[in-house]
């Protein structure tokens, strides 16, 4: 019966550190891809940069009155804004 009570609080011991562990924390956001898209961390969602998104870029900067640049060249404070125009203009 010892061994029994022995193992029952080994398992605990093992699984309760495991279901306290937060979750993974989303990258930083950048302006590099990886397979889910670019990040928008104040919107905690991913965007896949395609046509369409290059098309909303380049509308958020005719807007703005800035030249084209590559939006991995934007500061983070340009891509933070951006993101944020973005879901506020969602058809780009």
């Amino acid at each position: 019966m010892k061994r029994f009570w022995t193992a029952v609080c080994l398992a605990a011991g093992l699984a309760v550190p495991a279901t306290l562990m937060p979750a993974q924390a989303p990258p930083p956001p950048s302006g590099q891809d990886d397979n889910r898209g670019l990040y928008d961390k104040e919107h905690n969602d991913y965007h896949q940069w395609n046509s369409a998104e290059d098309s909303a870029w380049r509308r958020y900067l005719s807007d703005h009155h800035r030249t084209y640049h590559d939006f991995a060249k934007a500061s983070d404070k340009e891509q933070k804004d951006y993101w944020k125009w973005r879901h506020a203009h969602p058809r780009g």
